[in-house]
């Protein structure tokens, strides 16, 4: 269920870390005080998609190469959100950064945090098993 959010379209490169935050009215590392604030504002951007997956919202917004995972009414981890934001390094390595803030109990947010990690990482190394590395690659063919 969860493998299919994170294999949407903007989670094809390489994860570099996760960050995890309880609520916090001050600010959030989703940038939004509370899941509800994120909702609605990720749903008013223009050009953002909004699927429904295995009853998870999913909003992708290829503008800020960013996708946000919301949990849907009866999960134990609700209200939850995932942002997962797509950044590209000098060197043209790909990494993606993950928060997420939840306002469940704390142990349901331990466990939907633990998910979270583990399926990125499940993502990580298919798409490093999957990509073409440079040392790899054939030389050229000299003309």
């Amino acid at each position: 269920m969860l493998a299919r959010l994170a294999l949407a379209g903007v989670l094809t490169a390489v994860l570099a870390g996760a960050v995890f935050a309880q609520a916090d009215k001050r600010q959030s590392g989703v940038g939004y005080p509370t899941v509800a604030a994120a909702l609605e504002a990720v749903k008013a951007k223009p050009g953002v998609r909004v699927p429904v997956q295995d009853g998870w919202t999913v909003m992708e917004d290829r503008a800020a190469m960013t996708m946000w995972s919301f949990t849907p009414a009866g999960h134990p981890a609700h209200p939850t959100v995932a942002r997962r934001e797509v950044k590209q390094a000098k060197d043209g390595s790909i990494s993606i950064q993950q928060s997420v803030l939840c306002q469940a109990q704390k142990p349901a947010c331990g466990k939907v945090n633990a998910e979270l990690v583990e399926l990125n990482n499940r993502v990580r190394r298919a798409i490093e098993r999957d990509r073409p590395r440079p040392d790899k690659l054939p030389p050229a063919s000299a003309k």
